[in-house]
């Protein structure tokens, strides 16, 4: 894409935006959104990673979590911005430590 192309291709998302057309809710709302309910948001990652397990043994699909400890140094690297994830996994570890 040239420097005319990119700025036509500016001016013209710019213009619909001005013009209200970008306006509506983007915001996922699927089956793992974290804002499906009030009730949702009061359910910590470790209790999530908990219930998934209890979701996965019944379905028969248990996940054994193998790259748990890259997501850890991912984690420290950058300064507990995955810390969400860790907690998940904790939870379903946990969890499936106490049902073995």
């Amino acid at each position: 894409m040239n420097y005319q192309e990119n700025k036509n291709l500016h001016n013209y998302i710019k213009k619909n935006y001005e013009n209200g057309q970008y306006s509506r809710d983007y915001t996922y709302h699927g089956p793992y959104s974290h804002n499906n309910s009030e009730n949702d948001e009061k359910i910590s990652d470790f209790k999530r990673g908990c219930e998934k397990y209890q979701q996965d043994k019944n379905n028969g699909h248990i996940k054994s979590w193998y790259y748990a400890p890259i997501i850890r140094i991912l984690n420290k690297i950058f300064v507990g911005k995955m810390q969400e994830v860790v907690d998940f996994i904790d939870g379903y570890q946990y969890e499936k430590k106490k049902n073995n």
